[in-house]
């Protein structure tokens, strides 16, 4: 999992590794830190094209074309407050996605 985002930005990322126990989750948060994080390269959601919005972790190509859609009916530029609007975002990687935005 860590290999396939790039590296991990935060211990809370440890929450969605497939198939792993929420004790496992809890022991790895307890005991380990991302000591240096991945350089990230921000994505800006505002102007970024559906490939690109593809490519941050946790965003597949159904929700990058909900993003699209949102955006695209808006008069202003999207916040980390319109995300949580969105048909299908995942609420509780809120955080660790907007680690990879601009706004």
């Amino acid at each position: 999992e860590r290999e396939k985002m790039g590296g991990f930005v935060h211990m809370d990322q440890a929450a969605f590794i497939w198939n792993l126990p929420p004790e496992v989750v809890r022991s790895l948060q307890k005991y380990f830190i991302v000591k240096k994080p991945p350089v990230i390269h921000k994505i800006n959601i505002n102007t970024a094209s559906k490939q690109e919005i593809s490519k941050i972790p946790y965003i597949n190509h159904e929700l990058s074309r909900n993003i699209l859609i949102y955006r695209s009916k808006k008069s202003t530029p999207l916040t980390i407050e319109d995300l949580e609007k969105i048909n299908g975002f995942p609420l509780d990687k809120l955080k660790i996605i907007a680690l990879y935005l601009d706004f």
